[in-house]
């Protein structure tokens, strides 16, 4: 038996985007009936269609959706970052901006605007030096052949990914 949600999973499947964004009355179009508290429920269907539930927004009456390709091995949602978004964009400022901030916060002046330049942790395309070749939890994911820490056993107790998971709770609720 179909979900009673099915229509909306394939009209966002179709899409074919990495962030989806559709107000309530987009879903109500698609569905036939106004986005109830059920939808809670059915939410976790759609990773057979491969995105997840980004963010609810009552105030703005929007639900937006994201591919799970843009979901990083740590949790990290990808479609949010600074270096994608200037890649994706090609937006110089943005680059200048995030590597003055991030050289500061990791104490690495070998950060500059050249080196942000990232289509996400998995998905296809050029990535940041650090998540391409020193991150310990991507090194993890890669050796085991995984797709994320979620499909790890270890997740809840993994000293890794602990420091990532203890300072962005969104992070560990994405890999569930």
């Amino acid at each position: 038996m179909s979900s009673k949600y099915e229509p909306l999973w394939k009209a966002i499947q179709g899409k074919a985007l990495d962030v989806c964004t559709l107000t309530f009355d987009e879903v109500k179009d698609i569905c036939g009936f106004t986005i109830d508290h059920s939808f809670l429920r059915y939410k976790k269907e759609l990773k057979e269609y491969g995105y997840t539930v980004d963010a609810i927004s009552l105030k703005n009456q929007t639900v937006s959706f994201v591919r799970l390709q843009m979901i990083a091995c740590c949790g990290l949602n990808c479609a949010q970052c600074d270096a994608r978004i200037a890649t994706v964009n090609n937006d110089d400022k943005l680059r200048e901006k995030t590597a003055k901030k991030w050289a500061k916060m990791n104490n690495a002046p070998q950060i500059t605007p050249e080196t942000i330049n990232c289509m996400g942790c998995r998905a296809a395309g050029v990535k940041f030096a650090f998540c391409d070749y020193m991150c310990e939890i991507r090194k993890c994911v890669v050796a085991k052949d995984y797709n994320t820490c979620g499909d790890c056993a270890e997740m809840e107790t993994c000293a890794i990914v602990s420091a990532v998971h203890s300072s962005n709770k969104a992070a560990k609720n994405n890999l569930k």
